[in-house]
């Protein structure tokens, strides 16, 4: 009796291992993360978009849920499924393919059908850090139908957010944290504010953020309770 096996090549992806699970569920456990917490965890992702960008890589699916935490609470950008390439050294170039999440995705995909891939990063990641602040989005979607993100779209941002300052106790949203969210979730792509102006954006750079110790101690002391 003789068999015979075909034979092909594969792909295999090894990736770190992150045993507290995604971002997401940490946000739904905590309900929302301390200022400090959220800037650290800012700053990381911001390293990872960056370091994307300058190999020309856009993700196109970033979320809460495509966040990873590491043993150590520390935050990793996975699922890359999504990702397309674009020209690094003079960031153009752009895409009509209907991807990513609803909820995460640019206005301009749905309005137009064409953006610019590294746009759909930085859209992404300011409803992401509402959600670390908050623990709830800034709107279901970014279109024209969406209650809150209408008013974005009219420039009627005193609005938008006396509508959710109107869900939290006073003096909740920082000027700073106004100022940025407001900046990245503009209706507009020419209006957003760049990856370097969020890295120096004061709600990023000044002010106090969690040392490793102190996350630690916060994420540690939560998840025992």
């Amino acid at each position: 009796m003789s068999e015979t096996y075909n034979e092909q090549q594969v792909a295999i992806i090894a990736v770190e291992y992150a045993p507290n699970g995604e971002l997401f569920d940490m946000i739904k456990r905590h309900k929302k993360l301390p200022g400090p917490i959220v800037k650290r965890y800012t700053r990381q992702i911001l390293s990872a978009i960056h370091f994307m960008n300058t190999h020309g890589i856009a993700h196109r699916d970033l979320k809460c849920e495509n966040i990873l935490v590491d043993a150590q609470y520390n935050l990793k950008v996975a699922d890359l499924g999504l990702s397309c390439q674009f020209d690094k050294d003079k960031f153009k170039g752009f895409s009509n393919s209907v991807v990513g999440t609803p909820s995460y995705m640019v206005p301009e995909l749905k309005l137009s059908g064409a953006y610019q891939p590294y746009m759909c990063d930085l859209f992404s990641l300011g409803i992401m850090i509402f959600m670390m602040y908050t623990g709830h989005a800034p709107f279901a979607k970014a279109d024209l139908e969406d209650p809150h993100f209408i008013l974005i779209a009219r420039n009627q941002y005193k609005n938008f957010w006396d509508q959710h300052k109107s869900t939290h106790e006073d003096n909740f949203f920082s000027e700073e944290f106004i100022n940025l969210i407001t900046l990245m979730l503009s209706m507009q792509p020419f209006q957003r504010i760049e990856i370097a102006d969020i890295f120096a954006h004061p709600f990023v750079k000044e002010g106090p953020v969690a040392t490793q110790d102190e996350l630690l101690a916060f994420m540690l002391g939560r998840d025992q309770k």
